[in-house]
């Protein structure tokens, strides 16, 4: 019995991860046909990461399902380290040194710095929430 219930509970948390990674892939489909696509989302998914880890951090939020959908599911569908290793990869490949490590140490300092912010907004979205 004990094991039917968490295999129920697996199954709920995979769907839902399923479910907000089906969204977060079509949105990164939607914003990475623009020029620096890929940088955009990538920038907006480490400020949503950023923004989500804290939250539920400081919440002790205990939804594992909701958690997991919305980092491993939609963060992780809708960022796209992958695409950003290839773009890299064929700018070395064409020989623009110069533009893939300017590429490469651009996305890793935005990357941080995106992060960071998302956890700085987090911090003001609880301050505000706690005077209401």
């Amino acid at each position: 019995m004990v094991k039917k219930i968490i295999q129920v509970k697996s199954l709920k948390i995979y769907l839902v991860i399923a479910i907000l990674a089906a969204i977060g892939s079509i949105l990164r489909s939607c914003l990475a046909k623009e020029i620096n696509g890929v940088l955009l989302v990538n920038i907006l998914g480490c400020i949503a990461l950023g923004f989500i880890n804290l939250f539920l951090k400081d919440y002790n939020y205990s939804n594992l399902s909701l958690a997991k959908g919305l980092t491993v599911g939609f963060i992780g569908s809708f960022t796209t380290f992958s695409s950003y290793n290839l773009e890299i990869f064929k700018l070395i490949n064409h020989k623009q040194y110069l533009a893939g490590l300017t590429y490469f140490v651009l996305f890793a300092a935005l990357g941080l710095f995106c992060t960071w912010i998302g956890m700085l907004l987090e911090k003001l979205v609880v301050k505000v929430g706690k005077n209401r």
